[in-house]
């Protein structure tokens, strides 16, 4: 039996970064405080201020394009698994919505260099090109066109290991690894362009039928649409937080040398 193979291809611009890092704090950050009540406020609200201040790009980084909309060069998916036998390439696909992202939760052990983000995105659409051979829900494909895909408060919970690193006075928080989990999802819309070879009333019943049962095909199509964003939450968070000094977030934080 086949697993899901997830295969995805960022469309990140290839130019040097401007700067190796961050070098003055911008005004959406605050220096949160370790000891402060209100520590876990304070640090989700800087986290959501990446996502909504440097939604078209992070100055002085262009490594990692915009984040909203988010562009992926191309996803595969292959599952052999009754009742989804599909194999799928999306290409060309632009992801709107990040943006805004809100951040409902965090926390932060700096003992184990442990992280956790729950995020919410109230709502966010996909487009992108398709070609699919495979069964759903008991119909045939074999088609190209184009794919939209929408979901409505779309809400996930990252696991973040982090490893402190001094630079130029400052302290850093990179990130070894990143894991992601689809905590739950209100609505899911998709709509395939082009099947049956354009024949309009068969398409039209096709999208229909996927709309009507959408929990049961998102509930198939989960695994490749959480690695599909783990990976690209990875990167892009990697590169920013290699960039951001971690000082600007957390004014107290240990530097590495006396973190041990």
């Amino acid at each position: 039996m086949k697993q899901i193979i997830f295969v995805c291809l960022l469309a990140f611009a290839t130019f040097a970064n401007c700067a190796k890092f961050l070098k003055e704090k911008p005004d959406f950050l605050t220096q949160c405080l370790l000891a402060d009540p209100n520590f876990t406020k304070c640090f989700s609200k800087n986290f959501q201020g990446l996502f909504r201040n440097w939604k078209d790009g992070v100055p002085g980084l262009k490594s990692i394009g915009a984040l909203d909309p988010l562009l992926v060069k191309k996803i595969t998916i292959e599952h052999n698994q009754s009742p989804l036998m599909l194999n799928a390439v999306l290409s060309n696909i632009a992801i709107t919505g990040l943006g805004t992202v809100e951040i409902v939760d965090t926390s932060l052990d700096l003992d184990k260099l442990f992280a956790t983000a729950t995020l919410v995105v109230p709502k966010f659409t996909m487009d992108s090109d398709y070609n699919a051979k495979g069964r759903i829900l008991g119909l045939v494909l074999n088609s190209s066109g184009k794919l939209k895909l929408s979901a409505e408060k779309f809400v996930v919970q990252t696991k973040i290991q982090i490893k402190l690193r001094d630079e130029g006075g400052f302290t850093f928080t990179d990130i070894e690894k990143l894991h992601l989990d689809i905590k739950s999802i209100d609505s899911f819309n998709i709509f395939l362009g082009n099947l049956f070879n354009g024949q309009k009333e068969l398409e039209d019943s096709a999208n229909a039928l996927f709309n009507e049962n959408w929990r049961e095909l998102y509930q198939i199509l989960k695994p490749a649409i959480r690695r599909s964003i783990e990976t690209v939450m990875e990167d892009r968070l990697s590169k920013v937080y290699s960039y951001v000094p971690a000082t600007f977030l957390v004014k107290d934080i240990p530097s590495a040398a006396a973190h041990g």
